[in-house]
């Protein structure tokens, strides 16, 4: 018992000692750490901005939509709406975009249309959009940083 005291006694006098020195170091040394202190600061200064596509939809059944639905909120409306390969699909598409692969682009549209928009009820016009945004700024509830509009189309039904 003595021997599990003099050690957590050790551990706790190191760790205060480690976080004081690291303190320390923060605001006396340029770079703020000096080898193996370290004042922990370099995750602040990682970027936590991530950028994914979605599909917007502008209009169903040939009527305009008040504002555009987004893909993953669309449930009960668009058979795609909420699966996971179909968000696969738009994560593709919006890669094919940025390279400037037309026929690539092309290819899985024609894909995104037969499987996850043949049975909506056409026809309907839909956007491709890249969002910006900080994970846990969404996850908290404050939404998108930004959105980009990419591309436009029209799905008549069938085969487009």
């Amino acid at each position: 018992m003595r021997s599990y005291r003099r050690h957590a006694c050790f551990v706790a006098a190191f760790l205060a000692g480690y976080a004081l020195l690291g303190g320390v170091f923060r605001f006396t040394r340029p770079g703020g750490e000096v080898f193996p202190v370290s004042s922990w600061t370099l995750f602040l200064y990682v970027p936590n901005r991530v950028s994914e596509y979605d599909v917007e939809l502008l209009s169903l059944a040939g009527e305009r939509l008040p504002e555009p639905l987004a893909l993953h909120r669309a449930r009960g409306r668009v058979p795609g709406a909420g699966d996971i390969s179909a968000a696969q699909l738009v994560q593709r598409m919006g890669r094919a975009h940025e390279a400037g692969d037309e026929a690539r682009l092309a290819e899985l549209r024609r894909l995104f249309e037969r499987r996850w928009l043949g049975d909506a009820s056409a026809p309907l016009e839909y956007r491709l959009v890249r969002h910006h945004y900080s994970p846990i700024e969404r996850w908290r509830g404050r939404g998108v940083a930004g959105s980009e509009r990419l591309r436009s189309f029209r799905f008549d039904g069938g085969e487009s």
